[in-house]
């Protein structure tokens, strides 16, 4: 890039950053990705910085602060960045810091760092000696390069202690009261289970293509025959307990994140008594035909997904579209589960949840 337009895009971030001036800035490192200009800049050998990004018209469409920086990255509406944190009594290390696309603030510091090694790589201290540093972001992985070096480093999309005090949870609701003596630890203790519904909750919150609702049951089901230890009746239905509860209590976790509860659209409602009653109430109020299961089946004894799982789901994601459009049907659950326990208890209340949802 020439001078004329490197000076441009300073002036540029000068509006927002006063270290941006010939006398304070040490580092810049500009690149273009989809029509996108990138830059960072950094001082004070890098200990300040902020990333800048420019749309094809050359309209700055991002600044937040980058200390450290070297070069970032955008994927699925977030800006990702290179850092080499180095500093008088500090070893060189390394992370990923990651911030929503768009932000126009240039002292907004980063949403989340995730540490990563790259000594073991060989490349310690390659953003300081004159090699280009390339960084891509896709929903599994970082990938890092420099001159013929590329080094792969996989993504941590959920942290391991807030994943298995979830799905602890998950398995709780699964088992508890449905299950024999001792199956429930099984579940917690089998590592190939828990590790295939963090799999699909990798997938469904790291943004990946289709991660398969179906396929993990397989593979739950799978994990279970083939266990010295096993569940004798591991349901259809426990399993999508297991699961959706798994992604439920997730939720909780990222339902303030725009992007990341958009991605929750594709998951399932847990299904169970109170629910089951409570929507079928509520679709048949709403739309003067049954949803097409059984409202007093147990949830722990369904063999499939075809019929009435399936059709329940169908039925939440009508009263969505009819009464609160918008949400997802993990989110209608969160609503409308204590209303279910209200209405749905040992008697069901008719005349409650016509209430709740209006004449």
């Amino acid at each position: 890039m020439e001078n004329k337009q490197i000076k441009s895009l300073i002036d540029d971030v000068a509006k927002y950053w006063k270290y941006a001036n010939e006398e304070d800035l040490e580092g810049i490192t500009v690149s273009k990705k989809g029509g996108l200009t990138i830059g960072n800049f950094t001082v004070s050998s890098g200990q300040g910085g902020v990333v800048a990004i420019w749309d094809e018209q050359g309209k700055m469409v991002h600044i937040s602060n980058a200390a450290y920086g070297l070069v970032s990255a955008i994927f699925d509406g977030y800006v990702y960045t290179l850092c080499g944190v180095m500093y008088w009594g500090h070893p060189l290390s390394y992370a990923i810091a990651k911030s929503p696309f768009g932000v126009m603030d240039a002292w907004k510091e980063a949403d989340e760092f995730e540490d990563i090694n790259l000594d073991d790589e060989g490349v310690s201290g390659a953003s300081y000696n004159g090699e280009e540093v390339k960084l891509e972001v896709n929903a599994d992985k970082f990938v890092i390069s420099y001159g013929d070096k590329v080094i792969e480093i996989k993504r941590k999309i959920i942290d391991d202690c807030i994943f298995d005090f979830f799905y602890e949870m998950a398995a709780n609701d699964a088992m508890n009261r449905v299950s024999k003596e001792g199956e429930k630890k099984i579940l917690i203790d089998n590592s190939r289970i828990k590790e295939a519904v963090k799999e699909y909750a990798e997938g469904i919150i790291g943004g990946r293509d289709n991660p398969s609702f179906d396929d993990t049951v397989i593979r739950i089901t799978q994990e279970n025959d083939n266990s010295e230890k096993k569940i004798d009746d591991f349901s259809f239905g426990k399993i999508q307990k297991l699961i959706n509860m798994t992604m439920k209590y997730l939720y909780s976790k990222h339902y303030d994140d725009s992007v990341i509860a958009k991605r929750f659209d594709n998951c399932d409602a847990p299904m169970d008594s109170y629910m089951m009653k409570f929507v079928f109430e509520s679709y048949y109020y709403l739309f003067k035909e049954k949803p097409g299961y059984d409202k007093y089946k147990a949830w722990s004894g369904l063999k499939g997904k075809e019929g009435e799982y399936t059709n329940y789901q169908n039925a939440i994601a009508s009263i969505i579209s009819e009464k609160k459009p918008g949400i997802n049907r993990i989110m209608f659950d969160y609503i409308y589960w204590n209303k279910a326990k209200e209405t749905c208890g040992e008697k069901i209340l008719k005349e409650e949840i016509k209430k709740i949802w209006g004449n």
